[in-house]
């Protein structure tokens, strides 16, 4: 035998000796007689179990009704987002359209202008030919056929087409 499997003797004397001696701690009174049936402590684990159970249904039904709620929330919301994404989708090929649309305006635009600025140059080049009637001319000559520069000035009318109404000037 080595060193380490020899037992002790002597410490463990004195520590049966300590064990032997040591005071035993007095019991609390109950009031019982210090017998145990067993039914009572059963009959209280029962109850204790079934508040307990009945505490853990409860539990069950709020955890429930939190993720019913929490499920529906999620469902809402994720609708929420699709329909808002639907209608980015739909401003997005509006908006895809715009330059297109402005571009088309913008030549139309020109080219009206362009047609209207040319068609004033052609009638500022060629001046309308005014065509004087004869009483029109009796009037400018006056009654000895001269000239008369005393006479207030005419308004001269451009010769209607026959059957054109006439119009008048503001």
């Amino acid at each position: 035998m080595t060193s380490d499997d020899k037992i002790n003797v002597e410490l463990l004397k004195r520590r049966l000796s300590e064990l032997e001696f040591r005071p035993v701690p007095e019991l609390k009174s109950g009031g019982g007689d210090g017998t145990s049936d067993g039914m009572s402590q059963l009959h209280d684990i029962d109850v204790r179990l079934a508040k307990l159970e009945g505490g853990n249904g409860m539990l069950q039904f709020a955890v429930g009704v939190v993720s019913a709620a929490l499920l529906a929330g999620m469902a809402i919301l994720v609708g929420v987002q699709m329909n808002t994404q639907q209608q980015v989708a739909g401003l997005s090929a509006k908006v895809d359209q715009l330059p297109g649309e402005i571009n088309s305006n913008l030549l139309e635009l020109s080219s009206a202008l362009s047609l209207t600025a040319s068609a004033a140059r052609q009638t500022a080049e060629t001046p309308a030919p005014v065509t004087l009637d004869r009483s029109a001319i009796d009037l400018l000559l006056g009654p000895d056929r001269h000239l008369d520069l005393s006479a207030p000035p005419l308004e001269l009318r451009p010769q209607l087409a026959p059957g054109e109404p006439p119009t008048t000037a503001n």
